[in-house]
C-alpha cells in the first residue's frame, strides 16, 4: 500500500528542489517557505518514528497542489 502511494504521488511531481534552484533564483521568503515545509515534513517523519537518511534537494520535490515533499524513502528506517 505505501509503495503505491508513493508511486502515485510520483506521477504528478513537477520538478524537484535540485532542478528548481539551478533554473530560479529564490528569493529569502520562498526559501524560508520551502525550508518550513520540509522541517514540517521532517518532524511529522521523527514523530511516527521514521528516519529519511537521504535528505538531499534531488529527493524534495514539487507536487501541484501539495507544495513541497520529501520523496525517496529507500533508505529509511
Amino acid at each position: 500500500m505505501i509503495s503505491f502511494v508513493s508511486y502515485a504521488e510520483l506521477e504528478i511531481v513537477m520538478t524537484t528542489l535540485d532542478e528548481y534552484t539551478k533554473n530560479v533564483k529564490i528569493d529569502f521568503e520562498e526559501f524560508r517557505s520551502i525550508y518550513h515545509q520540509d522541517l514540517r515534513s521532517i518532524l511529522i517523519m521523527h514523530s511516527l518514528k521514521i528516519a529519511h537518511r537521504d535528505i538531499k534537494p534531488s529527493n524534495i520535490m514539487y507536487v501541484h497542489g501539495k507544495g513541497w515533499v520529501i520523496g525517496d524513502f529507500g533508505c529509511s528506517i
